[in-house]
């Protein structure tokens, strides 16, 4: 394998400044699938429609992001139904087929135990959602886990900007970021710089206090991935959405 293939994924989509990391992107062929939260995509229709009129692909990330093992089995189907129709409503406007549904859980969890989880997976199926076809991640404790037989969208591999707002952990600053990267343990979930499988990359979108910093983490987090050996991609069946060259006027105005 010598370019690895790197699905980026970003979660709690969109905060305030989401254009302006979408425009980022654009501006280097980055393609990506953004996990929405409802409430948000509510508060900012316009960067939701905007974004899938770039070649974007919208994923579901429940409404206002709860943990699914504390809410009601109810309240959950809700949280993930309530979203699947406003994802709907965004793409009708955008003009845009929406050609697949994904689906990432807050916090990663599935329900807490072993039967919501399989009743969430089987609501998942029934309203049309789907694993990615995500080539090649073959990572052991990746499927040790389990993560490659359910319907949700699991990560091989996060950029940790959200710790950066958290106190006492190993992630202080941009840098401590940048410097993981680097780090060849891919059992533990940090193995860019492994050929050894193609990567699930998680970053967040978040509505950070220090928004400054949230951006300029972003921002340097996809310049390291672009100085690396990694191909960025959507799953099957989107292709890449962005033409070849620099993006145009159009590009940002639409």
């Amino acid at each position: 394998m010598e370019e690895n293939i790197c699905y980026l994924t970003i979660d709690e989509f969109p905060s305030e400044d989401s254009m302006e990391k979408l425009n980022f992107l654009r501006k280097r062929n980055i393609p990506a699938i953004l996990f929405a939260r409802g409430d948000l995509l509510e508060q900012r229709p316009h960067i939701g429609v905007k974004a899938v009129r770039k070649g974007f692909v919208l994923g579901n990330h429940s409404y206002d992001h709860p943990d699914f093992s504390e809410i009601s089995l109810r309240r959950a189907r809700d949280q993930i139904d309530e979203t699947d129709t406003i994802i709907d409503e965004i793409y009708r406007k955008a003009g845009e087929e929406r050609k697949a549904k994904y689906f990432r859980f807050p916090y990663f969890n599935r329900g807490g135990t072993e039967k919501r989880t399989e009743e969430l997976q089987e609501f998942l199926k029934d309203l049309g959602y789907r694993k990615p076809r995500f080539r090649d991640i073959s990572y052991s404790w990746y499927r040790e886990q389990g993560h490659h037989k359910f319907i949700d969208t699991y990560f091989t591999y996060s950029a940790d900007i959200f710790r950066l707002f958290e106190k006492g952990n190993s992630i202080e600053t941009v840098q401590d970021i940048l410097e993981k990267m680097d780090r060849n343990r891919p059992e533990e979930r940090m193995g860019l710089r492994s050929k050894k499988s193609n990567d699930i990359v998680l970053i967040n979108d978040s509505p950070f206090e220090d928004q400054e910093l949230s951006r300029k983490a972003f921002r340097k987090c996809l310049e390291k991935m672009l100085t690396m050996d990694l191909e960025f991609r959507l799953p099957h069946p989107h292709t890449n959405p962005f033409k070849p060259g620099p993006p145009t006027l159009e590009d940002f105005l639409s």
